[in-house]
Formats: structure tokens, C-alpha cells, sequence
């Protein structure tokens, strides 16, 4: 994805680039995503294309403006929600409901963050959206993703335990034993 990388970023952001390819991690993963970096005073660093697409920004430069700036109409909740970012907290959602300054709604999918420079102190936000077309066919993609990876999971566990229940097996435990101590099936260790 071409990125619009603004030098007042690079000017700014110094020495501190080292989170930059987990950002670049998360543009490349999700392409229909708009991302920007703001530093600790709000103040726009940089933005991917996408998030100039904003309707409500109208084509308006954004680089070296005050998010409040940009986006007036800001609610105390999500201002309060950047203060809380700012002293270290993730949030994120994964169906909320955005009201656009001529009435439209827009569902969407988003996460604020902040980044932390070479000293380890938040140098400011990431804010990532992307817009949702069909939220019932996302939230049905999503649960069965979870699902899977549940499986997933339960099966990378079973696998350690027969691993685990072969070793002791080696070792001379005896079946009934191993099978108790791993929560595993008799049958199940016995055929290893």
C-alpha cells in the first residue's frame, strides 16, 4: 500500500523509528485500513492514503494539525479515551457505529494506542480504522476466525500433552499414572 510518509514525521520521530514496522506490520496486513501518527500533543505526524479518504477531512491538510483541530466535533468520550491512551491504555473495537458530520452512519472497526520512543515514554497515538460494509457478515467472519483458532489451540495443547505423556512414558511412569497427572485418556497413552 503507497503511503503518504510526510518528512515532518521523519524530522520529528528522531531516533525514535523503532516501532515503525509493527505500524508497517499493521498497514500491510489490513490494506483497506486508514492509520495515523500522532505525537503526545495530538498533532498529526503522518497518515496513510487511506486516511486521507476521510470524507469529514475534505481534502484538508492534516500534517502538523491538532486532531481537535481536524476533527472539532470530537466527543468528550473519545477525548477522554485519548488522555487515557496517552498515559499508556490500548483500546480498540471491533463493531462500533460512526456518525458522520452529514448524518451518515458508517460502522467500523478501530484501535487507539499509543507508541513509545527510544526511552520507553509514549511519544503518542496510532489511530487505526477500517469501515465495515456488511457487520453481520464480519461479525459471523470473526467468530468463526476465533472458533478456529480455538481449535487450534486445543489441538497444539492435546499434541504437548502426548508429547509431555511420552517422555514420562520413556522415563518407566506407568500409564494409568500419566494419563491422571495430564488429564489425558488411558487409551490415549497407552497407544504411544
Amino acid at each position: 500500500m503507497e503511503t503518504v510518509v510526510k518528512e515532518a514525521f521523519f524530522q520529528s520521530a528522531g531516533k525514535n523509528l523503532c516501532w515503525i514496522s509493527i505500524l508497517q506490520t499493521i498497514v500491510e496486513r489490513d490494506k483497506d485500513s486508514a492509520l495515523a501518527i500522532l505525537d503526545k500533543n495530538l498533532v498529526f505526524l503522518y497518515a496513510t492514503d487511506k486516511y486521507y479518504k476521510d470524507p469529514d477531512l475534505k481534502d484538508k491538510p492534516i500534517i502538523g494539525q491538532c486532531l481537535y483541530d481536524v476533527y472539532p466535533n470530537s466527543t468528550r468520550e473519545w477525548r477522554a479515551l485519548n488522555r487515557r491512551a496517552l498515559n499508556g491504555e490500548n483500546f480498540r473495537s471491533d463493531d462500533d457505529i460512526l456518525i458522520r458530520s452529514d448524518g451518515t452512519i458508517q460502522h467500523m472497526r478501530w484501535m487507539c494506542f499509543p507508541w513509545y520512543d527510544a526511552g520507553g515514554e509514549v511519544g503518542g497515538l496510532v489511530l487505526y480504522s477500517t469501515f465495515i460494509d456488511d457487520p453481520a457478515q464480519d461479525r459471523e467472519t470473526r467468530v468463526q476466525r476465533e472458533e478456529c483458532l480455538r481449535e487450534e489451540e486445543k489441538e497444539r495443547a492435546r499434541r504437548e500433552k502426548l508429547q509431555s505423556a511420552w517422555k514420562m512414558k520413556t522415563r518407566g511412569y506407568p500409564d494409568d499414572a500419566i494419563a491422571d497427572i495430564l488429564s489425558l485418556r488411558g487409551e490415549d497413552v497407552a497407544a504411544l
